[in-house]
Order: structure tokens, then sequence, then C-alpha cells
């Protein structure tokens, strides 16, 4: 950038920029970048090929009134890189909704990798009353609504973005299916275990179905996403 900002000052030397017709040329771009926010030269900085060779002398003037060096001007350009690549990425959001009707249908049962946008890894499952049966696939996404309906029928909706789509991730699979098994033996001796410790089997069935949010909390604290 210094190399940059002495040839520019030489060919303004050598070209006689400050004389003459060209002189009110130059100080009229001078005058436009200094009315540019500092974010404005920095982002005209990084596109120098796009300048001319008067408009890039002008731009590295202003640059050095405002003390803004090479270091500035490439960290700027890789925000602005990041930032485009975000844009990118949002452009190839798609929507999807889950949907069950009476507990029968698709839904995403399962959270992890959880990210600081709010989006986490979870899998689609098809469901036999509420129940996952049958993974489909896992996909990375971000709830933006939904509920339950009114009506006849229970019908349940939810609207996430997806940002990407694999194949069910096995870990997660297995988590699921492990705690449907857990829940399922629970259930089924649960009045065994009332009737050696009174009212410990329901005790134990509520723990047992808060046992995911924990776990969501410790992997979101893991993670640095609080």
């Amino acid at each position: 950038m210094e190399q940059a900002r002495d040839a520019a000052k030489n060919l303004a030397s050598e070209r006689g920029y400050f004389a003459g017709p060209r002189r009110t040329f130059m100080s009229q771009r001078s005058e436009y970048y200094a009315t540019l926010s500092s974010s404005k030269l920095l982002e005209l900085a990084n596109d120098m090929q796009s300048l001319t060779p008067d408009a890039k002398a002008s731009l590295i003037v202003e640059l050095d009134k405002r003390g803004l060096t090479s270091v500035e001007v490439s960290n700027y350009g890789r925000e602005l890189r990041q930032w485009d690549a975000e844009r990118e990425a949002e452009k190839r959001h798609s929507r999807y909704s889950t949907r069950s009707f009476n507990g029968f249908g698709t839904a995403l049962y399962g959270r992890r990798e959880f990210a600081r946008d709010g989006s986490y890894v979870t899998t689609k499952w098809g469901v036999f009353l509420w129940l996952p049966v049958c993974p489909i696939r896992s996909m990375r996404v971000k709830p933006v609504g939904g509920g339950p309906r009114a009506g006849a029928l229970a019908i349940f909706s939810t609207t996430y973005d997806v940002y990407c789509v694999s194949k069910p991730v096995l870990v997660q699979v297995v988590c699921v299916y492990a705690f449907i098994a857990g829940l399922v033996v629970l259930i089924a001796n649960v009045d065994n275990i009332n009737r050696y410790l009174h009212w410990s089997g329901y005790v134990a069935f509520i723990a047992y179905c808060g046992l995911p949010y924990l776990l969501r909390s410790a992997a979101r604290r893991a993670g640095g996403v609080g």
C-alpha cells in the first residue's frame, strides 16, 4: 500500500495533476472523496483495479489524510468477502416445513452442533403417533415459526430455514432410538417402581423426559452458544 501511495504521488507530479485544467479535476475528485465515510473509502481501496489512475491518486491521498493504513484496507477487504459469502449462503437457504396429522407424518427429532446464529443439526423422521420410526435425512436448520393449528384434526406444522442436507447422522439416530427405547421401558415398569418406592416411578419418568433439555443446554454451553 505504501508503495502504491508513492507511485501515485510520483504519477501526480510527473503528469502535472496539480497544474492547469487537471488541477481542477483532481480537486473536484479529492473533494468528493473527502465527503465519503472511512468505510466507503476502504471499500473503494479494495477495488483499486477498477479505478482510473487519477482516481487512484486522489483516493490514496485521502487515505493518507485519514491515516488509513494498508493493514486496515486488507482487514476491511477480508470482512467484505466474509459478508459476501454470508449473503450468498443466505440466498441458498431453502424453507422446509414438518407436518403431522394426529401424530402421523414427518417431524424433526434430535438437536446437536448448535451454532451462534441459532441453527443446529437435526434429523427428519417419519412418525407414527408422534414417535420417530424411520430417519429420512439430517439437516442444519433454524426455526422460523409454526405450531398447532385449530380444527377438527390436530395439525402440527413448523417452518425452518434449511442450511444444508445430508444423510441421517448416525450418532443422532442412535441417540433418538436409545431415548425412545428407554422411555418405553420406563413406562412399562413405572407401576413396578411405584410398588417398591411410592411415586418414584412418576418422578423418574418426569426426570427422564427432561434429560434431552439438559443435554442440549450442556451442548450449547460447551459450544459457547449459551
